[in-house]
C-alpha cells in the first residue's frame, strides 16, 4: 500500500513538471507570434537634411528620432538596441545606443552622419536598425533618413607665365588655367576686365568653359601689340587683367570670382 502511494506521488510530481515546462516553453511563443505587425517601432526628423563639407573640412549631420515599444503580453522587460549604417561609408553616430523598456513607451536618440572633405555632391541614405529583445520574444524594424550633399565652388586660376615678352606691332599669345577644386562640374566665365589700349586686340579662344570636378580647363587669350612705342613708356609694362566668374555658383545666387594678372614687357626688359 505505501509502495503504491509512493509511486504515486512520484508520478504525479513528475507530471507537474511537464506540465510547467510545457506552459514555459509553448505559451509565451503563441503569444508573441499572434501579435500581428511590429511592436517596435521608429522614426527619424527629419527625414532629410543638407550636408554642407568643404575641401579640408568635415560636416556633422544632425538628426534626431524615436523608438516606440508596444510590449506583449506577458513580457515585463524590454531592451532596444540600436544600430546605424550610411550606404557610403561614412562614419554615424548613434545615441544611446541600448535603450530598456519597462512599460509600452516612447524614448528618443540622437543620430549624426558624417560628411568627409571633399564629399561630391550625392545623396547619402543611412539606415537605422532597432532589435528589441526579452527573454521570451524578441522584433526588429528599421527606417531611413538621406543627407543631399550640397555643392560648394572652389577653384584657382593661373598663367602658363606671369610675364610675358614682346615688341610693338607683335602678338602676345598666353594661356589661362583653371582648375576646379570643387565638388562638382562647374561653368566658368571668362573675360579680360581691364579695358584694351588704343590699337590693341584682346581676344580669347573661349567665353565659356565647363570643368569636370578635379580637373583642369584652358582657355587662349591673344594680345596684338600696338606699333606704337609709347606703350611701354609709363611704367614699362603692360597688364592683361582676366577675370573668372563660376556661373554655376551665380544661378544660385552665390558671388564667386577671381581675378588674375597678367604682364607682358618690351623684350629685352627684365
Amino acid at each position: 500500500m505505501h509502495e503504491d502511494l509512493r509511486r504515486f506521488v512520484c508520478y504525479s510530481f513528475l507530471l507537474v513538471v511537464i506540465l510547467l515546462l510545457l506552459v514555459l516553453v509553448f505559451v509565451p511563443t503563441e503569444i508573441a507570434t499572434a501579435l500581428p505587425g511590429h511592436s517596435v517601432h521608429v522614426t527619424i526628423n527629419p527625414e532629410e537634411a543638407d550636408g554642407k563639407p568643404t575641401q579640408s573640412h568635415l560636416y556633422g549631420v544632425d538628426f534626431w528620432g524615436n523608438v516606440t515599444v508596444e510590449k506583449p503580453q506577458g513580457v515585463e522587460r524590454v531592451t532596444v538596441t540600436l544600430r546605424a549604417e550610411c550606404d557610403k561609408g561614412w562614419p554615424v553616430v548613434i545615441s544611446p545606443q541600448t535603450i530598456p523598456f519597462m512599460n509600452p513607451s516612447t524614448e528618443g536618440f540622437h543620430l549624426q552622419v558624417v560628411v568627409p572633405p571633399g564629399a561630391q555632391v550625392t545623396t547619402a541614405i543611412t539606415t537605422v536598425h532597432a532589435s528589441a529583445k526579452s527573454p521570451i520574444w524578441e522584433d526588429e524594424t528599421s527606417a531611413q533618413c538621406r543627407v543631399n550633399v550640397v555643392q560648394y565652388f572652389k577653384f584657382r586660376m593661373w598663367t602658363r607665365s606671369n610675364t610675358y615678352y614682346s615688341d610693338p606691332g607683335e602678338t602676345v599669345v598666353g594661356t589661362l588655367i583653371i582648375k576646379n577644386s570643387g565638388n562638382d562640374d562647374d561653368t566658368f566665365r571668362v573675360s579680360i576686365v581691364d579695358p584694351p589700349k588704343e590699337d590693341d586686340k584682346r581676344r580669347l579662344s573661349e567665353n565659356v568653359i565647363t570643368v569636370p570636378y578635379g580637373f583642369y580647363g584652358e582657355v587662349r587669350f591673344t594680345l596684338e601689340i600696338s606699333e606704337d612705342w609709347s606703350v611701354w613708356l609709363h611704367g614699362g609694362l603692360l597688364t592683361i587683367m582676366l577675370k573668372v566668374v563660376s556661373q554655376v555658383a551665380e544661378e544660385m545666387d552665390i558671388l564667386y570670382s577671381k581675378t588674375f594678372p597678367c604682364y607682358i614687357a618690351h623684350r629685352g626688359v627684365g
